[in-house]
């Protein structure tokens, strides 16, 4: 009995450092255990099946391969280990293969004979993912990665500079500005790997139409000369602000302030995320998902990722455990995952979320 004792203490105490480096006094992974689980079962699971079933979600299929890429992108940069370096490039260039073919599906297909090809949201989407690949293969990078890399990075930096309002379209007449950052990420990566100097020049353009915020975050939806035409959301701002402190952390923190202020109820657990300001009600939609008291799921999972990008360490343990709290998170021999497994989507975007690097 004392040795069963002592096996479960010595168990808790390494799974403890795995979660919370820095209470080990050893070196400890800083990919939390959770998303090696997470990893071990997608690994085994994730397939062209699986991600046709996320179809019944906006752009589904297409986040599918994104976010997994870009989770194991994030793991990869988290541990510098050769394994996991050698998985996000490997993983990495099977999903460009399936996110190349996705361009003739729906609803990308309607702007196949764009000059920004599929749209912003699965051409952003793919070359960033691609810059962030060739960031990590480093020399064992191809010619013709590299050449598509260029092309498509010269195809953005037009279409910000073509543009009035610097927020490019995701759909015909359908601009978000959040679905511009992903684009505007893959820029800065290309400057850092191929010393060019695009990204500035287009965020600048960009931060014209995005600084007319409404309460300190700026509205989910704009029109072609760059007027806000819809109210902030929640689901946008936690996207937003995952990715924002890495374009620029001095709006990011400010930003992330008044989204705290204004859309958050997190003094425990469950800690919630509103979808939508106070005083605006509205029914769920497709983008929201399911909304209840005016919290939104998507604002909820997004805003995990949000807050370990702006090194909010409180209000991300209160999302994690909101998460696990609502998950029906299910772990055994093959690995962790959500809901069953039975929509590889939401796996996919947790491992993302949960991965998201926060400041040193």
């Amino acid at each position: 009995m004392r040795r069963l004792v002592v096996l479960l203490v010595c168990s808790a105490a390494v799974s403890l450092a795995a979660d919370h480096p820095g209470v080990w006094p050893s070196k400890v992974d800083p990919v939390p255990i959770a998303a090696r689980q997470q990893v071990a079962w997608l690994e085994r699971h994730l397939d062209r099946a699986g991600a046709a079933r996320a179809s019944a979600f906006p752009e589904g299929e297409l986040f599918t391969w994104e976010f997994w890429a870009l989770g194991l992108q994030n793991v990869a940069e988290l541990s510098h280990e050769p394994a996991d370096v050698e998985r996000a490039v490997r993983e990495s260039r099977r999903a460009l293969v399936e996110l190349d073919a996705m361009v003739t599906h729906p609803p990308h297909d309607r702007m196949l004979r764009w000059a920004l090809k599929g749209g912003v949201c699965w051409f952003g989407g793919q070359a960033l993912v691609r810059e962030r690949m060739l960031a990590l293969a480093g020399a064992s990078a191809t010619e013709a990665e590299k050449t598509r890399a260029r092309h498509d990075a010269q195809v953005l930096a037009d279409a910000f500079a073509g543009s009035k309002s610097a927020v490019l379209e995701a759909h015909p007449d359908a601009r978000f500005p959040v679905d511009s950052l992903f684009a505007l990420e893959a820029l800065q990566v290309h400057d850092r790997t191929f010393g060019t100097h695009l990204f500035a020049p287009a965020w600048a353009r960009y931060l014209r139409t995005v600084d007319a915020v409404t309460d300190g975050v700026p509205a989910s939806m704009v029109d072609a000369n760059g007027e806000a035409i819809d109210v902030p959301r929640g689901c946008a701002l936690s996207w937003t602000l995952m990715v924002l402190p890495r374009l620029d952390p001095v709006r990011a923190k400010a930003q992330w302030s008044a989204y705290r202020k204004g859309f958050f109820s997190c003094e425990g657990v469950p800690c919630l995320v509103r979808e939508y300001p106070h005083g605006v009600k509205r029914a769920p939609d497709a983008d929201s998902g399911p909304v209840v008291n005016g919290f939104g799921m998507a604002a909820t999972a997004f805003a995990l990722g949000a807050a370990r990008a702006n090194g909010d360490a409180v209000v991300a343990e209160r999302l994690e455990r909101t998460g696990e709290l609502f998950g029906a998170p299910q772990l055994d021999l093959s690995g962790r995952r959500y809901a069953g497994g039975a929509v590889p989507l939401l796996d996919v975007l947790a491992l993302y979320v949960r991965t998201v690097p926060s400041p040193r």
